[in-house]
């Protein structure tokens, strides 16, 4: 799409929205937050003080949501109640736009090797003709562990598909092995990706990740001021070049 309100449901940088932090965000609502994300499953039916602290969000930001458990790609049958109290939250809390994992494990292994990830992924864009959360930590993480060229799969990705990044930290295990934690600061490595995911794409929404291990409120915060600082760096590039 050449219109770019049309095509991404948010702009700048946002911030998963996690039980430990509610009430320090809550004391001051950070300015530089541009929208905010959760997890449906961690928020559905929830009700009393958590339910109105929430309410305090979603009526101050934009808000996405990130399913954890549908599996979509599960032998299992779809689990259709949890899709239909997605709908309900969905426009309880006026949210923008629901994303998924494409999954059908939990472990870090290819069960099947006749197609790559990229050839895979790709496919299923084509097939299913639906849009792409693109998680920028992912692909660094995969790269590794599968050993396959992080900048040759990001450029292979649908920029006319893409609607926001994902972006979080991981642990090294090993050499070869990541861990997917969204517990740390984020990789030189990752934000080297994100940079080059602009030049590719522009400045796409993309939201900070960090599920556990909190720092302090002022050095998260500084992560996401860097991605808007990347974000506005790439769109003057992309101003002076039009």
């Amino acid at each position: 799409m050449s219109d770019t309100q049309s095509q991404y449901p948010v702009h700048g940088a946002g911030l998963g929205l996690r039980r430990p932090i509610v009430d320090k965000l809550m004391a001051d609502p950070p300015v530089d937050v541009d929208f905010m994300e959760v997890a449906p499953e961690n928020w559905i039916h929830v009700g009393g003080a958590l339910a109105r602290k929430l309410r305090f969000f979603t009526e101050r930001y934009p808000f996405l949501i990130h399913g954890l458990s549908l599996s979509i790609g599960a032998p299992s049958p779809l689990n259709e109640q949890l899709v239909r109290d997605v709908k309900i939250f969905m426009a309880e809390h006026n949210i923008r736009l629901y994303s998924e994992h494409l999954s059908f494990c939990g472990f870090y292994a290819p069960i099947d090797t006749s197609m790559s990830e990229k050839e895979f992924l790709l496919a299923v864009l084509e097939e299913s003709d639906c849009d792409l959360m693109l998680d920028i930590n992912n692909i660094v993480v995969n790269s590794i562990n599968h050993r396959y060229d992080a900048s040759d799969f990001l450029d292979a990705m649908p920029a006319e598909r893409i609607r926001y990044f994902h972006l979080a930290g991981h642990h090294v295990e090993a050499e070869d092995l990541r861990i997917d934690t969204h517990g740390s600061a984020v990789d030189n490595q990752v934000w080297q990706l994100l940079e080059d995911a602009y030049t590719l794409f522009g400045p796409v929404p993309t939201l900070l990740e960090r599920d556990f291990n909190f720092p302090p409120m002022d050095e998260l915060m500084d992560e996401v001021r860097r991605i808007k600082q990347l974000q506005h760096a790439t769109a003057k590039r992309h101003a002076a070049n039009a």
